[in-house]
């Protein structure tokens, strides 16, 4: 008898650890000549992946469940946007304050999968066999919903932090004709999934020109 409480106080106490364990990553946004902290945590918490990432322009919050993203909450820095997302079904419903005025919307997706963080989010494809993914992305700045598409490039020799990596070079893109006009990349490591640089369009009206989100470090803790 009592072996068996101790067994299930051990079982116990590693099923804790492994729900309290919080993962931290470091990443530099870089924005022309500017220098900004971009905090990623990371943790499980009631069998959903919760994502938090706080950056220069704005504070996210994700939940993914069974690989799929269902709720983002945004939180402007930069003016009084703070509103929340909820995937139901084939639907995103937006919740909250936008420019400074209540909101109430509804945007139409298909099956497709819905990220906004994409280097977050996709790691079993980077390390899969498939070539190209379709998935919805939506405009944390203009609310705007789009198709995109992932596609991968070939894996070349990237320095990261003065430490030469082989990557794997993937290419983000509209899913339509408006991938003419607008392009960014992702270079991942192709055995863990992990993203280790991203290159694109600024996205913020303020600060034009282009901006590198460049991983740092990495850091786990359990509590």
């Amino acid at each position: 008898m009592i072996k068996k409480i101790f067994f299930l106080f051990f079982i116990f106490c590693i099923n804790t650890q492994l729900f309290s364990q919080v993962k931290t990553l470091i990443y530099e946004d870089r924005v022309n000549n500017e220098r900004y902290a971009h905090v990623v945590k990371e943790y499980l918490e009631d069998n959903k992946r919760v994502v938090k990432v706080d950056r220069h322009s704005e504070k996210l919050s994700f939940r993914i469940e069974n690989n799929e993203m269902n709720y983002l909450s945004v939180k402007s820095k930069k003016n009084k946007n703070n509103f929340e997302v909820r995937r139901i079904g084939n639907e995103l419903k937006i919740k909250g304050v936008y420019q400074g005025n209540k909101i109430e919307k509804v945007k139409k997706i298909d099956d497709a999968r819905w990220s906004n963080a994409p280097g977050l989010t996709f790691e079993e494809f980077f390390k899969s066999n498939k070539k190209e993914v379709s998935f919805w992305i939506m405009s944390t700045h203009s609310l705007r919903v789009i198709k995109m598409r992932l596609q991968k490039q070939g894996i070349s020799e990237v320095t990261i932090n003065n430490q030469p990596l082989n990557l794997l070079k993937v290419t983000m893109a509209p899913d339509s004709w408006l991938a003419m006009f607008w392009e960014a990349n992702l270079w991942v490591d192709p055995r863990s999934g992990f993203t280790y640089l991203y290159k694109g369009p600024n996205q913020d009206k303020n600060q034009k020109g282009s901006i590198e989100i460049v991983f740092l470090k990495k850091t786990e803790l359990k509590i």
